[in-house]
């Protein structure tokens, strides 16, 4: 929450009309309109380039993009350790499941061409 609030503080020179209390927001709805990010077709335009410039390094500098690193590392290993307690517990039949499907893909996969290794 600190690393967002200051993210704001850093991105209001920017003066974004609707600029959102943190930058998982962005594009705002204005730059959308102003900028027409949503239609592929539309060029970028330098007033554009500068704002997403500028909201880069403020999230930098505000420390934003580590703590949302720091808070993904910790999901995923979080995820990591309930996977593998659910591995642990599955059924031993994977290997058998492994050569039934080698024996489908030998039986129905077309051959390879004689001329290539």
């Amino acid at each position: 929450v600190r690393a967002a609030t200051q993210w704001h503080a850093c991105m209001a020179p920017a003066r974004v009309r609707d600029l959102p209390t943190a930058p998982d927001q962005m594009p705002s709805p204005s730059i959308r309109m102003d900028y027409g990010t949503n239609i592929r077709s539309t060029p970028v335009q330098d007033g554009e380039v500068a704002i997403a410039e500028r909201d880069v390094a403020c999230q930098d500098s505000s420390g934003y993009r580590e703590a949302l690193y720091d808070a993904e590392w910790n999901r995923l290993l979080h995820v990591t350790k309930s996977d593998a307690d659910v591995l642990r517990t599955a059924k031993a039949d994977q290997l058998a499941v492994d050569r039934r499907l080698d024996g489908t893909i030998r039986r129905l996969a077309p051959k390879a061409p004689g001329d290539v290794d």
